[in-house]
C-alpha cells in the first residue's frame, strides 16, 4: 500500500514538472512568434515610411509643376484677351473704313472722289491684311493655350493619383503600426509571464540561503539603479528590468577604472572600490564619468537608454580579486528591504 502511494506521488510530481515545462515551452514559442512578427512589422513600417517620403517629394514636385503650368496658362489667357480686344478694335476700324468707302462710291465720280476711293481701298486692304495676321497669331496662341491646358490637366491627374497613393500608404502605415504595437504589448506580457514562471520554478533555490557567498560585511553597498520593474539574480550577476530613462548610481565610493565599449558586450562602467572589489554595470547606457575619475556612493554616473513600450535589461555584478561574486547575496546583505 505504501509502495503504491509512493508511486502515485512520484507520478504526480513527474506530471507536474512535465506540465510546467510544457507551459514554459509554450510561452517561449509564443514569445518567439511575436518577436518575429515585431521584426517583420518594423521592417514593413520602415519600408512604408521610405515610400511615403519618396511619394511626398514627388507630390510636392507635381504641385510646383502644376503652379507653373497654371501661371503660364493664366499669362497666355491674359495675352489672348488683349489680342482679341485689339482684333475687335481693328475690325471696328475696318468696318468704319468700309462704310466710308461705300459712301464715297455712291457720290458723283470726279478726280477727287476717285483718288479718295483708291486711298480707302488701299487702307481697307492694309487693315484687312493686318487683321488676318493678327487672327493667325491669335489662332496660334489658342493652340499653345490648348497644349498647356492639356499638360495642366495631365499634371492634375498625376497629382490626384499621387495624393490618393499617399493616403493609401498612410492608412497602411497606420494599420501596420497598430499591429506592431499590439504585438509589442503581447510580447511584453509574455515576457512577464515567462519570467514569473521561471521565478516560480526557481523560488526554492532563490529563497535558499546561499552558502559560501564570501560576502564582505564591511563593504557598504547600495543598488546601482533606484527605479526598476523587476530583477533576476543568478549565481553571478543581477539583471534589472526597466522601461524608462533612469539614473545609474555609484554603489560605493571608488574610482572609475573603465567607461565605454567593451568588445561585443556593449556599454560598460567598471568601478574600483578597494579591497580588490570592483562593480560592473553593463547594458544600453550613457556614461557620465571618465576613466580615473573619483566617485562618491550615490553619485549619478550615467543613465539608462529607454525605448517607449519596451522593457530593457541592465546587468550588474560584483567582482573580488577578479572573480565574480554572488552579487544578489551581496546586495541583499545591505538592501534586503529593497529586493
Amino acid at each position: 500500500m505504501k509502495q503504491t502511494c509512493l508511486s502515485i506521488l512520484i507520478l504526480s510530481s513527474f506530471f507536474t514538472v512535465a506540465s510546467a515545462a510544457t507551459k514554459l515551452n509554450g510561452l517561449k514559442d509564443k514569445l518567439n512568434s511575436h518577436s518575429s512578427k515585431i521584426v517583420k512589422l518594423g521592417a514593413q513600417i520602415k519600408s512604408l515610411e521610405k515610400s511615403l517620403t519618396k511619394k511626398n517629394s514627388e507630390y510636392l514636385e507635381r504641385l510646383n509643376r502644376l503652379k507653373k503650368f497654371q501661371a503660364k496658362v493664366d499669362e497666355l489667357m491674359v495675352d489672348l484677351k488683349a489680342r482679341q480686344e485689339e482684333i475687335s478694335e481693328e475690325r471696328q476700324k475696318l468696318k468704319m473704313a468700309a462704310q466710308t468707302y461705300i459712301l464715297e462710291k455712291n457720290d458723283e465720280e470726279d478726280d477727287d472722289s476717285l483718288i479718295s476711293r483708291v486711298l480707302l481701298e488701299d487702307q481697307i486692304e492694309h487693315k484687312l491684311a493686318i487683321l488676318n495676321d493678327m487672327q493667325k497669331e491669335n489662332d496660334s496662341l489658342v493652340e499653345v493655350i490648348s497644349q498647356y491646358s492639356a499638360k495642366l490637366n495631365q499634371v492634375k491627374e498625376e497629382e490626384d493619383m499621387l495624393y490618393n497613393l499617399i493616403l493609401s500608404l498612410e492608412e497602411q502605415k497606420k494599420e501596420t503600426s497598430k499591429e506592431y504595437i499590439t504585438n509589442l504589448e503581447l510580447k511584453n506580457q509574455l515576457e512577464e509571464k515567462l519570467e514569473a514562471q521561471l521565478a516560480q520554478k526557481k523560488a526554492i533555490a532563490k529563497n535558499k540561503k546561499v552558502e559560501g557567498a564570501n560576502i564582505d560585511l564591511d563593504f557598504n553597498i547600495i543598488l546601482p539603479i533606484k527605479k526598476f520593474s523587476d530583477y533576476k539574480g543568478s549565481k553571478e550577476g543581477v539583471t534589472f528590468k526597466y522601461d524608462s530613462t533612469e539614473p545609474l548610481i555609484a554603489c560605493a565610493n571608488g574610482q572609475v577604472e573603465y567607461a565605454g565599449e567593451l568588445a561585443s558586450y556593449g556599454k560598460v562602467i567598471i568601478l574600483k572600490h578597494g579591497k580588490d572589489i570592483r562593480s560592473v554595470i553593463l547594458g544600453e547606457i550613457k556614461s557620465k564619468v571618465q576613466k580615473g575619475q573619483q566617485v562618491r556612493q550615490g553619485q549619478i554616473i550615467g543613465y539608462t537608454i529607454a525605448s517607449p513600450g519596451t522593457k530593457k535589461s541592465l546587468y550588474y555584478e560584483i567582482r573580488k580579486k577578479n572573480k565574480v561574486q554572488n552579487t544578489l547575496a551581496w546586495l541583499k546583505s545591505k538592501n534586503s528591504n529593497l529586493l
